[in-house]
C-alpha cells in the first residue's frame, strides 16, 4: 500500500508542479520553492522524531494509541504556532523581501491540517494499517491538484495556491478523522 501511495503522491506532485510551472511564471514557480522548503524544514523541527517514536510505541503497546495520537496532534499545533515567528525571521535574516517573509510564515501555518493528518499515521503504521496512511496522502495531494488548479484557473495566482493545499491538508485531515 505504501508504495502505491508513493507512486500516486510522486505522479500527482509531478502533474502539480507542471502546472505551476506553466501557469504561476519562473518568479512565483521559484518562490512556491522556496517558501515549500521554509515549511518543511519548520514541520520537520516540530515533529523532531514524533512520529518514529510514536510508531514504535504504537505497534509495541497498541492501546497507547489514542493517548500518542491526541499527544501528537497538540505537540503539532503547537510547534507549528511557535515556529511561525522563527520562520519568518529566518527568512528576513536570510534578506528575502517582504512578501517572501509573509508568504513563508503563512505556508508553515496553512500547512498545519496536512500536518495533522500526518500524525495518523502514528497509528494507522503502529496498527499495520499501511493502506490508511497511503490513503490520506494521496487524498491529500489529489485534493491538493484539484484545487490548485481551480485556483489558478481563477487567476489566483501563488496565493491561492497556497490557500488550495490548506484546504487540501483539510481534506486529508477528514478523510485521517474518519479513517
Amino acid at each position: 500500500h505504501l508504495v502505491t501511495g508513493q507512486v500516486l503522491t510522486m505522479l500527482l506532485g509531478v502533474v502539480f508542479s507542471a502546472a505551476l510551472g506553466r501557469t504561476l511564471g519562473a518568479s512565483d514557480f521559484g518562490l512556491y520553492f522556496v517558501i515549500s522548503s521554509f515549511a518543511a524544514f519548520a514541520l520537520v523541527v516540530v515533529d523532531w522524531g514524533q512520529q518514529y517514536f510514536g510508531i514504535r510505541e504504537v505497534a509495541r503497546v497498541p492501546q497507547r494509541g489514542g493517548e500518542l495520537l491526541g499527544t501528537g496532534l497538540v505537540l503539532r499545533a503547537l510547534g507549528t504556532a511557535l515556529v511561525c515567528l522563527p520562520t519568518g525571521l529566518s527568512a528576513w535574516a536570510l534578506g528575502y523581501d517582504r512578501r517572501t517573509i509573509a508568504f513563508a510564515v503563512a505556508f508553515v501555518a496553512l500547512n498545519l491540517p496536512l500536518f495533522l493528518a500526518q500524525n495518523f499515521g502514528v497509528v494507522f503504521r503502529g496498527r499495520d494499517r499501511m493502506g490508511l496512511d497511503a490513503t490520506v496522502s494521496v487524498t491529500n495531494r489529489a485534493a491538493g491538484l484539484v484545487l490548485a488548479l481551480g485556483a489558478l484557473g481563477l487567476g489566483l495566482g501563488l496565493g491561492g495556491v497556497m490557500v488550495a493545499q490548506g484546504l487540501a491538508g483539510m481534506a486529508a485531515l477528514a478523510v485521517a478523522l474518519r479513517l
